[in-house]
């Protein structure tokens, strides 16, 4: 079989980068900009350099586009009928003491 790419939508990853909603008008402009210097949605997600990728994008999209090429997402499964979420900048849940005893 050929092995598979999970990808996270462009305006996604932008949108959470900036910390506005995927369909806003921020988030529209940012991905037109970045499609319009990278040739494609592909192109960026996957194909150009970061030292490329570097020139055009602001460095918190960078990173996102890093984290997901590395596969480092955090997702949170959906259930009766709420859909799961994917993130790229989940903050680490704080661990909690361990447990000395049952009862």
């Amino acid at each position: 079989a050929i092995p598979g790419k999970h990808l996270v939508p462009l305006a996604e990853i932008i949108g959470e980068a900036l910390g506005i909603g995927a369909e806003s008008a921020g988030v529209e402009a940012e991905w037109r900009k970045l499609v319009d210097a990278g040739g494609s949605e592909l192109a960026v997600l996957m194909d150009l350099p970061e030292a490329e990728l570097a020139r055009f994008a602001l460095p918190k999209i960078l990173e996102g586009i890093r984290r997901m090429r590395a596969g480092r997402l955090t997702i949170v499964p959906g259930y009766d009928g709420v859909y799961g979420k994917v993130s790229l900048f989940a903050k680490e849940p704080e661990s909690a003491a361990p447990q000395l005893a049952l009862f």
